[in-house]
């Protein structure tokens, strides 16, 4: 019986994840999963120097935005060489709309690069790591044109 239950996880598991690997999803239309929103992508996180900033769900790592960016413009001047350094926020497989914890005021979303990648949004804003924060928490990125992403 257990191992009936086990074969049935495991196919479940596999036909979501499957769902998720295809090219053609783009944001806004529904995933073959049957949870597209599923947990939050983006959190919160607080320290006495930099008070509340946002951190990646999937790994508690600080998230920035990039002031050549402009807001609900859809795209990001961040490319070649500068992902690198400042890594996107992919979106989840599976995911067509992102979440954050209920003091994210502002509102997430998803645009799609110019090299057809999804990536999170906030306050139409993208969001990137930065290559040197090496540990959760960590606040390394703050540099002339790269914000700390706030709530």
């Amino acid at each position: 019986m257990h191992l009936s239950i086990a074969r049935i996880a495991v196919s479940g598991l596999a036909a979501v994840t499957l769902a998720g690997c295809g090219s053609s999803q783009t944001a806004g239309t529904p995933a073959s999963s049957p949870s597209p929103t599923g947990p939050p992508v983006v959190l919160t996180k607080q320290d006495a120097t930099h008070g509340k900033f946002l951190v990646a769900a999937s790994n508690n790592m600080t998230l920035y935005t990039f002031t050549h960016d402009t807001a609900d413009s859809g795209t990001s001047t961040c490319t070649g060489g500068c992902l690198v350094v400042w890594p996107a926020l992919p979106v989840p497989a599976g995911i067509t709309k992102v979440t954050g914890t209920a003091d994210i005021t502002g509102p997430l979303g998803i645009i799609t690069r110019s090299d057809g990648t999804l990536q999170v949004t906030y306050k139409g804003l993208p969001l990137y790591f930065f290559h040197k924060d090496v540990s959760p928490g960590d606040v390394n990125g703050v540099y002339p044109s790269w914000v700390l992403a706030a709530p």
